[in-house]
């Protein structure tokens, strides 16, 4: 009888449509890497505050809108190279209801993106251009108002400098924490 009452308990967890969800993420990367032929070492370190923004426009499925923030930091032994950007688009987001408040987040989303790369020279090159991703992972949601999530997810991107027609193709795997409030 009481898996029984779990049961309904799990499939009745929703976030209501006409819901609006603001709130912060941040996502956080590190990463060495050492090229033993070239007796060479590579460090980076990324740092992106988002605000995101959303509608549940039917239960469960949002269409929101981000805005980020970046800042990255590349050393090649004592070279220096820091970045900076922005990136703005939107996403769609389906939350699986799991019960007693917890859910699992299944997104996609694109953003358009700028990026400046500035050098220990003082080379400065602006890269722009399309990046989309996916998304999942699992939140917390206490009283249909406050939420707590982790998330993790791949994300790809082609962003051109039209000065030097240099390209940069990105692949990477981000995992990000945030907050939000529900009303």
């Amino acid at each position: 009888m009481f898996l029984l009452a779990g049961s309904s308990e799990m499939l009745n967890a929703q976030v209501i449509k006409g819901t609006f969800r603001l709130g912060p993420e941040v996502n956080f990367s590190s990463a060495t890497s050492e090229i033993d032929e070239l007796d060479l070492k590579v460090k980076n370190s990324e740092l992106e505050l988002t605000l995101e923004a959303g509608y549940y426009f039917i239960d469960n499925l949002e269409f929101g809108l981000a805005l980020a923030i970046t800042r990255s930091q590349t050393e090649v032994d004592n070279f220096e190279e820091t970045s900076s950007g922005l990136a703005i688009g939107p996403h769609i987001e389906y939350k699986i209801g799991v019960g007693n408040g917890f859910y699992i987040p299944v997104g996609a989303g694109f953003a358009y993106s700028t990026i400046t790369n500035e050098d220990d020279s003082g080379d400065e090159l602006t890269f722009s251009g399309i990046g989309y991703g996916l998304f999942t992972g699992v939140e917390y949601i206490v009283n249909n108002k406050l939420g707590v999530h982790l998330t993790v997810g791949p994300n790809f991107g082609s962003l051109k400098d039209d000065v030097s027609d240099q390209e940069i193709d990105v692949t990477n795997i981000g995992i990000g924490m945030g907050f939000s409030f529900y009303f």
